[in-house]
């Protein structure tokens, strides 16, 4: 069995996602000024229920700049979440999954920053799907 602060390394655990599918924001790459933050309200499986909020700092960013990524899971749920990771799907440059870091004081709060890469004069729209885990016994 997992806790909500960590998973023994000897078991097998089962990841079932427990927000909205489609809780994402786009950053505009390869810009040559560094844009206003966005955020967008993350929900239930169903969308019914608000159950906290994904925010980037910039959502246009030059090529090489470092955006941060930020999840607040709502008090009424944040003991659900046993893990929190973003898709980030850059067109031609292809899909890549990566998990966010759970912050030590708050545990609702997640951070995550990536780097924006691509080739000079490359423009592009990433979109980052965020994605809130409930960790389960494997069988």
């Amino acid at each position: 069995m997992c806790s909500s602060i960590a998973c023994s390394s000897t078991e097998d655990v089962a990841w079932t996602q427990f927000n909205g599918a489609n809780d994402e924001l786009t950053v505009e790459v390869g810009t040559g000024v560094r844009g206003d933050g966005a955020s967008v309200a993350l929900t239930s499986s169903t969308g019914a229920v608000e159950v906290g909020e994904g925010s980037v700092d910039a959502a246009a960013v030059p090529v090489g700049d470092i955006v941060t990524l930020r999840v607040q899971v709502l008090e009424p749920w944040y003991a659900e979440v046993d893990r929190v990771s973003v898709r980030v799907a850059s067109g031609a440059r292809g899909d890549d999954e990566v998990d966010f870091e759970r912050d030590s004081a708050g545990v609702g709060f997640w951070e995550l920053q990536l780097e924006s890469v691509g080739d000079a004069g490359e423009t592009r729209t990433d979109t980052f799907t965020f994605r809130l885990w409930t960790a389960t016994s494997g069988d």
